[in-house]
């Protein structure tokens, strides 16, 4: 699935509330199911600044592709990131 379906996909499920409360909802629930990452990865190379949660993003190159991976220690955050993911990887 290319990268455009699947934001569009996300779009989607967001056009379907609207109430903004629902929005917010949603993503939250994007972040519960959101797997995070091992602490290990959780250190200041990886962290996002600037954010006001603690936010860390993880890399890995695998052949020409990248895998990233996600934690932070707020489920709305949590699930933003998690967004990024499904649409990246």
């Amino acid at each position: 699935m290319s990268i455009n379906s699947k934001i569009n996909e996300i779009k989607e499920i967001f056009l379907v509330f609207d109430d903004p409360m629902d929005k917010y909802t949603q993503i939250i629930e994007f972040g519960k199911k959101n797997a995070g990452l091992e602490d290990s990865y959780k250190n200041e190379e990886t962290r996002i600044y600037g954010c006001a949660s603690l936010a860390w993003v993880h890399t890995t190159k695998i052949g020409k592709k990248y895998l990233v991976k996600t934690d932070s220690d707020t489920f709305i955050v949590r699930g933003l990131l998690n967004i990024l993911e499904y649409v990246i990887n």
